[in-house]
């Protein structure tokens, strides 16, 4: 898959008042616009992931964490789940 790059200027002042390198503030940036993205409905769950550079499960304990809605209920069928999954499980081998 083709990509390209986005860039921008971040002055020093900014970085030290941030307390974060340059790769951290373009990991967090990217992160921040994935969520939004995310939010706005602009970018599925695995296309925000993606942009984020997380797994689909990562992005939605990170979503989860900031407390989005939409995102704790597709936690909570997560967990339901992998609950059931492991309940199926240990009745097959019983």
């Amino acid at each position: 898959m083709a990509s390209e790059v986005v860039s921008f200027e971040v002055s020093q002042d900014l970085l030290a008042a941030l307390k974060v390198g340059v790769q951290d503030l373009g990991r967090d940036i990217c992160l921040l616009a994935a969520v939004d993205y995310f939010q706005q409905k602009k970018l599925s769950l695995g296309k925000a992931a993606q942009l984020a550079g997380l797994s689909r499960l990562e992005f939605m304990d990170v979503l989860a964490q900031r407390g989005i809605r939409g995102c704790l209920i597709m936690m909570n069928l997560r967990w339901r789940l992998s609950w059931q999954v492991l309940q199926c499980w240990q009745t097959s081998n019983e």
